[in-house]
């Protein structure tokens, strides 16, 4: 009888046990691929990829891959020199709708050459619409120029504006995070 190590691995029989415990390491070893393929941002994921993200810090750092802050270029003519930011209040939204409208946005800071904005709500990894619009010269877009659906489950809710030129050309991306139903 020969030694099972003078057998070639390929063609031992394993005990029921050890086929278990071989068949458990690749099953961990294909979830643990899996698991990194969908939980970590890569390079030219799309909006229905991000969707996908079952932890809602991967989901906004997926968001954050696709929707980078533009580089810190002063030098360049479509820039201003201080980030723009923008402002807005849960008061008066109506919640717990399907179809809702948003609240009035003020933006600060942001260039001259801005001829239209892209807002878009998340909660965590839920994403409650948007819509893009002309943005108006004084910087303010009125209460119920967006189409979403209403805040309703307390918590942490995220404004993504994505600033454009006439052209198309993204201008600048800015997040604003705020509790519902308020601060």
């Amino acid at each position: 009888m020969q030694s099972d190590l003078s057998i070639p691995f390929h063609r031992r029989r394993l005990t029921r046990s050890a086929q278990s415990a071989v068949f458990a390491t690749v099953k961990l070893t294909c979830c643990a691929i899996a698991f990194a393929a969908f939980t970590h941002p890569v390079a030219g994921q799309t909006n229905p990829e991000c969707r996908l993200q079952t932890d809602s810090s991967a989901r906004l750092a997926c968001y954050d891959a696709i929707y980078p802050p533009p580089p810190d270029d002063s030098s360049s003519l479509n820039r201003t020199a201080t980030k723009p930011t923008f402002d807005y209040s849960w008061a008066g939204v109506p919640t717990c709708r399907s179809l809702s409208s948003s609240p009035a946005f003020a933006f600060s800071n942001f260039s001259p050459n801005t001829k239209r904005v892209s807002m878009l709500l998340t909660q965590g990894e839920r994403e409650l619409g948007g819509e893009e619009v002309p943005f108006p010269a004084n910087g303010v877009i009125p209460a119920a120029a967006i189409i979403m659906m209403g805040p309703c489950v307390p918590g942490t809710y995220r404004w993504t504006a994505t600033l454009k030129s006439a052209t198309g050309e993204t201008l600048a991306i800015v997040r604003k995070d705020r509790n519902f139903p308020g601060e």
